[in-house]
């Protein structure tokens, strides 16, 4: 045994490793850190330089992983398949960003696609064209079923269409009202 001072290996500790001379533990005086001994201390210390080295020699990889560390979702397969380490980082940071419980953008973004919904929505409605359109054509191609290929589809069609479509138009159009909100003087 030596007797230099071993600096604690708990990070931030900064406490000093002292011997029991029973068992020839070393313990440090401010954290209650132990290791069995000096060899697994000396073992520790190297691990901890090779990393130091392997950080050194690349700093991409290092920055790689401390991201997949710091998100929670590293592997032990990430240190040999950089391009998946990668791929999950990216994967993993754009959900993030993407999702409305974290992100203020992404909140804006959804908010901004539902006015913009709600908006065609009451314009639809307050021009009702498109609904009468739709009936039209299909009332004309029913009425002036002069062409043979138009008078195949009217006839496979059942006879209470009409009914069926206005009843159709109806509905659509009480159920949308209902839910877009109208603002301004009607």
């Amino acid at each position: 045994m030596t007797d230099e001072l071993k600096p604690c290996l708990a990070y931030p500790c900064g406490g000093v490793l002292e011997t029991n001379l029973y068992d020839a533990s070393l313990t440090c005086s401010r954290c209650q850190f132990q290791v069995a001994d000096e060899l697994e201390y000396n073992a520790l210390v190297a691990g901890r330089q090779a990393a130091i080295d392997d950080e050194t020699q690349n700093p991409w990889k290092a920055a790689i992983i401390d991201e997949l560390i710091v998100d929670c979702i590293y592997s032990k397969e990430h240190e040999s398949d950089p391009r998946k380490a990668l791929a999950e980082a990216i994967d993993w940071n754009c959900k993030v960003a993407l999702d409305p419980s974290v992100s203020k953008e992404a909140q804006d973004l959804q908010q901004r696609a539902i006015d913009a919904a709600l908006e065609s929505v009451a314009d639809l409605l307050d021009s009702g064209d498109a609904l009468r359109k739709d009936a039209e054509r299909y009332r004309w191609l029913r009425d002036e079923a002069f062409q043979a290929t138009a008078a195949r589809i009217v006839q496979m069609l059942p006879g209470h269409m009409d009914a069926e479509i206005d009843s159709a138009m109806n509905g659509a159009n009480v159920m949308l009202r209902r839910a877009v909100p109208r603002t301004g003087a009607e």
